[in-house]
């Protein structure tokens, strides 16, 4: 019931519904695993790191391997729970721990080699440590496995668009979305980079591509005028100045594994 729920993304019934199942059976594998994926999801990653540690503890035990308290000494085979492995690396990735994240993502690629959740969420694992080129190698080693898995062409074209290779950037946005939504992408990267120009380029791209009305670009379009003008008042007659800037990204454009 719990799964259905969370599928639907009625995400507090599922909660509920897993929450009866553990405490009837504490130790219930599946239960603390789904929980735990759940509350990564509703972002609780201390609670999500304590269910998807004991539901480790269980697959060791079902393993007859001892427990432990991080990746190192663990056991899997093909029927140990991929995602909670995955997710423990996830979850490492948030405290910026790569090299950890990288021996539980090691772990979740022995239980199914060609997993195209598992090539994602090392890839941007990489791309969060720096290393943008390695990253790019496992999502094109991704995309080998599954070319259909949406996250991997969202988080690859986010990966192409800070590299300023627009136009892959949109190749790879366009195999999952329109090609107006797919500028509006990248000129959003553009944007939080302090890239104005280039951002201002991409919006009147998205809206002029659109057959209806482009809210969002319009709004990501005012946005570069808004930052335009207090630049401008901010130093005067001099040349603006790069920086990050601070913006709601398009609920589309999905950056986590």
């Amino acid at each position: 019931i719990g799964r259905i729920h969370r599928e639907r993304g009625n995400q507090h019934l599922a909660e509920m519904a897993f929450a009866d199942v553990l405490s009837k059976e504490p130790n219930n594998p599946s239960a603390l695993a789904e929980m735990g994926l759940l509350q990564l999801a509703m972002q609780r990653p201390d609670s999500a790191r304590e269910l998807l540690g004991r539901a480790i503890a269980a697959d060791q035990q079902r393993l007859g391997s001892a427990a432990s308290s991080g990746p190192d000494g663990l056991h899997v085979d093909a029927a140990s729970p991929l995602k909670v492995y995955n997710a423990m690396g996830v979850l490492a990735d948030l405290q910026s721990d790569f090299a950890q994240a990288s021996r539980y993502y090691n772990l979740a690629r022995q239980i199914d080699p060609r997993s195209a959740l598992v090539a994602n969420s090392m890839a941007y694992s990489l791309y969060l440590a720096g290393k943008w080129p390695e990253a790019e190698q496992q999502y094109r080693l991704g995309l080998s496995y599954d070319s259909r898995y949406q996250p991997l062409w969202r988080n690859y074209g986010l990966l192409l668009a800070r590299m300023e290779r627009y136009e892959e950037a949109l190749s790879s946005f366009e195999q999952v979305e329109k090609r107006p939504e797919a500028s509006n992408d990248v000129g959003y990267i553009c944007l939080i980079e302090g890239k104005l120009d280039m951002a201002e380029q991409f919006f009147r791209s998205a809206i002029e591509q659109s057959p209806s009305h482009y809210d969002i670009a319009w709004e990501n379009l005012s946005r570069v005028e808004q930052i335009r003008r207090i630049r401008q008042n901010d130093l005067g007659q001099q040349a603006p100045v790069a920086e990050v800037v601070a913006v709601v990204p398009p609920a589309k454009l999905q950056v986590m594994p």
